[in-house]
């Protein structure tokens, strides 16, 4: 009967691998690699688990990173000397009007997925746009018998003289 000999035990380490520019090896992937108590399936399970609690932290992560910069962009308006503090409702109103008669529910859906409606830059850009709305109304007409520029109804038709 042949006997099977058995390899010397050669712990793994970093270097042991190549890994993709820019990544980082785990610790706990060498732990678990050279745990020589662990079966290989204990092992393969150990590393599937790893996997699992890294993605879900990583996921955790960037949730918390996404919300963290919405409310610093939200704060840098609210206390933005132009367009917040006492002018903050009179901002959220310039860039409701825009949305309101502009956006279409898919540019309502990406403000929102994306958080894009916070960022101070885009709000800012919004509420010049409506300024813009407000300050754009109807030109006053003229009194009849003043002097001054016609009407939109008077240039269409005329003044109402006719000729002979």
């Amino acid at each position: 009967m042949a006997s099977t000999a058995t390899a010397p035990f050669v712990a793994l380490t970093a270097e042991s691998f190549t890994l993709p520019e820019g990544t980082i090896l785990h610790p706990r992937v060498l732990e678990v690699f050279n745990d020589q108590a662990l079966t290989p399936q204990q092992r393969a399970q150990e590393m599937v688990n790893l996997h699992a609690t890294l993605t879900r932290e990583a996921s955790e992560g960037a949730s918390r990173s996404r919300e963290e910069e919405q409310q610093a962009w939200q704060q840098e308006i609210q206390t933005d000397p132009v367009y917040g503090n006492a002018n903050y409702e009179a901002t959220l109103g310039h860039v409701g009007r825009v949305m309101d008669k502009f956006a279409t529910p898919e540019v309502r859906e990406a403000f929102d997925r994306t958080g894009a409606g916070n960022n101070p830059a885009v709000v800012r850009f919004l509420t010049e746009i409506g300024k813009t709305l407000v300050e754009a109304g109807p030109t006053p007409t003229p009194l009849p018998g003043s002097s001054g520029a016609k009407s939109t109804a008077q240039l269409m038709y005329g003044n109402g003289d006719k000729a002979a």
